[in-house]
């Protein structure tokens, strides 16, 4: 009796699932409370003994009077500090680049035709169509690293070359690419590089020529394919590499250009006025010769710390350098230093990267020596998070603590701005970390994916 009934439900079972699909396991909610932390929101806001709720990847509720859920693990935050998830605004680290492909043109035989014009279709530092979310090559280990100077997110984008392609933000989770990419195209990366490889385009004429040239080839080709699309002209080239540079022209994203000196800064601002871009300057050492400039065009700075050693006072016996040049160089390594205090006063809207440093750990020593300089700490704490935030376009999902924002936040033991505080843990999508151990620390409920959000149709 009990096998007939089996072979009667089994049928009806069977035609359920094909009917509404396969059910999917849902993933068991986590749930946390930080209790007893100082909370530094990120805008300016201090809380002293404070409360953080964490669900399902979320920051729940943020306050001093909150009572945590009775069936939430609590972290105790007697000493600890809880500040926003800290964010490297730029890195190119972390990608596995294909093989270029310079040449996707037919080539002209100067034997027997005299080449008049720019080839049709030189890409030699020319890659809009490769997207760093396809190129993530980020180990765990690396991930790790920077766990433990305290970031949980961070912006990679291509470079070498004049346009290098797309963007991607991600969380540093150390998981795999469906889990830890936030936002798949995230600005394109942009640089006055030839490529490499010599022969045209070697010289900085050559590279704007061949730059400026493309962005008019970029500009010209929805009007080629609209004409053809009418019977107005003939079948335009299918080209990945215009089509890829419809979001740069249409400022759908911002351009990142890397730009350290300050002439590079200047053509910066140039080049985006000619072509409408929407620029971001990556480095930005020298940023504080042009601070004016950047405020009056709105241009985001994503600084470098490298500003290298400071340069010694008082040269060696045999050192016979003479004492002017020694001067200057001192003046110039104070300069640099002091250049983020410079981009505040003018009201540049920065945030800071580990851009040209060796190890993420020296970026510690920098951030300190430049708060010691005069940089206010609240600016700098600014920096680490919300003004990053702001950059992306994503502070309604990071850059503060506060209750419906995603759970990433870096715990340290003391104040960050003090060279004896360190990272000890950190919440990433929810997920704890302790920075002592090479693999998270996770709760038996805790969900391995990223949450799902609202916007989330937003980036396909």
């Amino acid at each position: 009796m009990k096998r007939r009934t089996c072979s009667l439900l089994l049928p009806l079972f069977l035609g359920c699932i094909l009917a509404h699909g396969v059910v999917r396991a849902q993933a068991p909610i986590s749930l946390y409370a930080i209790v007893g932390a100082k909370i530094e929101i990120g805008d300016g806001r201090v809380i002293d003994k404070g409360t953080i709720v964490i669900r399902d990847g979320r920051i729940e509720a943020v306050g001093k009077d909150i009572t945590p859920p009775p069936t939430a693990e609590i972290v105790k935050g007697d000493g600890l500090v809880v500040y926003p998830g800290f964010i490297d605004a730029w890195s190119s680290a972390g990608l596995k680049y294909p093989d270029a492909q310079p040449t996707q043109d037919e080539p002209i035989d100067p034997n027997t035709t005299p080449q008049i014009a720019m080839r049709l279709a030189n890409r030699k530092g020319v890659r809009p169509e490769l997207r760093a979310s396809d190129t993530l090559s980020l180990s765990s280990s690396q991930a790790n690293d920077l766990r433990k100077q305290g970031f949980t997110t961070q912006w990679i984008v291509p470079s070498g070359g004049m346009i290098n392609g797309y963007g991607t933000v991600v969380n540093l989770s150390g998981h795999v690419k469906r889990d830890i990419v936030v936002l798949p195209v995230a600005g394109a990366g942009l640089g006055f590089q030839s490529g490499g490889g010599g022969g045209f385009p070697g010289s900085l004429m050559g590279i704007f020529s061949l730059l400026r040239q493309t962005l008019l080839d970029g500009q010209r080709y929805p009007a080629l394919i609209a004409a053809y699309n009418k019977g107005l002209s003939r079948r335009p080239p299918a080209d990945d590499t215009l089509n890829a540079l419809q979001l740069i022209l249409k400022g759908s994203v911002p351009s990142l250009f890397e730009a350290d000196t300050e002439r590079e800064i200047v053509r910066v601002a140039a080049f985006s006025e000619e072509f409408r871009l929407r620029p971001i300057v990556v480095g930005g050492l020298d940023a504080y010769q042009q601070a004016k400039l950047l405020a009056s065009k709105k241009i985001p700075v994503l600084l470098s710390l490298n500003f290298g050693k400071e340069p010694v006072a008082t040269p060696a016996p045999d050192d016979d350098t003479p004492k002017a040049v020694i001067a200057d160089r001192k003046r110039i390594w104070e300069e640099k230093v002091g250049n983020t205090l410079a981009l505040s006063k003018e009201g540049v809207l920065f945030a800071f990267t580990t851009r040209g440093l060796k190890t993420p750990a020296d970026f510690w020593e920098s951030l300190r020596r430049v708060i010691k300089a005069g940089l206010p700490r609240e600016t700098a704490l600014r920096a680490l998070s919300l003004n990053a935030s702001q950059i992306l376009g994503q502070e309604r999902r990071m850059g503060t603590v506060e209750a419906g924002k995603s759970a990433l936040l870096t715990i340290m033991n003391g104040d960050f701005a003090d060279a004896k505080s360190k990272t000890v843990m950190l919440f990433i999508d929810g997920e704890k970390f302790e920075t002592d151990k090479e693999k998270p620390i996770v709760a038996p409920t805790a969900p391995r994916r990223r949450p799902r959000t609202d916007d989330d149709e937003e980036t396909k």
